[in-house]
């Protein structure tokens, strides 16, 4: 009979090769195709964190931060239309959601109070440059994306001072923070500011490759699997 730790192990190895399989397949389809392959390959993560939780392995907050992450993606890629507002606030609960695991492994109430200050001060600079940035163009949607970005950047500092929750989920959250700085820059490029043909920004939004999910499949596997040697209670 196998063990819960072999069983864990072979499910590992599956969503590795599955999720590097999507990974290729993303770079190669378009339309309705891509969507369900970029859509499932989030999916895939957060069953693989779902099913290792029922084996007894622990842990809900970061598994809730990847359903609320698979509930964000629906919003900006299967629903129609795409609701990008709907789909970056959900993306902004996926952030507060580690805030708290984070903040449950942190000791005492000098490190909270720093932790509280810098998410603060941070959150203040992102909006204030937003506003230096673009003015009157400033919506919605990009005091949203500041303030998610704010607490990703944050999440990722205090996730490395201790690693409370292991390497893996700090490395996710770094490849989270550069899909999410490509996928901003080609919009900032193309919504906001314009950009000339052949232009650092307009090449972004232009690329064969899609550079955002380069970075957004490893690293949706990387958080599932550090959901393994971690409980968030």
């Amino acid at each position: 009979m196998m063990t819960r730790k072999r069983i864990v192990s072979l499910l590992a190895i599956f969503l590795i090769i599955a999720e590097a399989a999507l990974f290729v397949l993303i770079q190669l389809t378009d339309g309705s195709v891509y969507e369900w392959l970029a859509f499932s390959s989030v999916g895939l993560a957060l069953g693989f964190a779902l099913t290792t939780m029922l084996l007894g392995t622990g842990g809900v907050l970061l598994r809730l931060g990847l359903f609320l992450t698979l509930a964000a993606d629906y919003f900006l890629i299967l629903a129609e239309p795409v609701n990008e507002e709907v789909g970056v606030a959900v993306f902004s609960l996926v952030q507060l959601t580690y805030f708290v695991a984070l903040m449950l492994k942190q000791n005492s109430t000098k490190e909270r109070v720093i932790h509280i200050s810098a998410r603060l001060a941070l959150i203040a600079l992102m909006l204030l440059v937003l506003i230096i940035v673009l003015g009157a163009k400033v919506d919605l949607l990009s005091i949203l994306s500041a303030f998610y970005y704010a607490n990703l950047l944050i999440n990722i500092v205090f996730s490395f001072i201790r690693m409370p929750y292991g390497l893996l989920f700090s490395i996710g959250l770094m490849l989270l923070a550069l899909c999410d700085l490509f996928l901003g820059l080609g919009y900032l490029g193309s919504a906001y500011l314009g950009s000339a043909e052949g232009s650092f920004l307009w090449w972004i939004s232009h690329s064969s490759l899609n550079i955002p999910w380069l970075f957004y499949v490893p690293s949706c596997a990387l958080i599932s699997l550090s959901t393994v040697r971690n409980s968030c209670k």
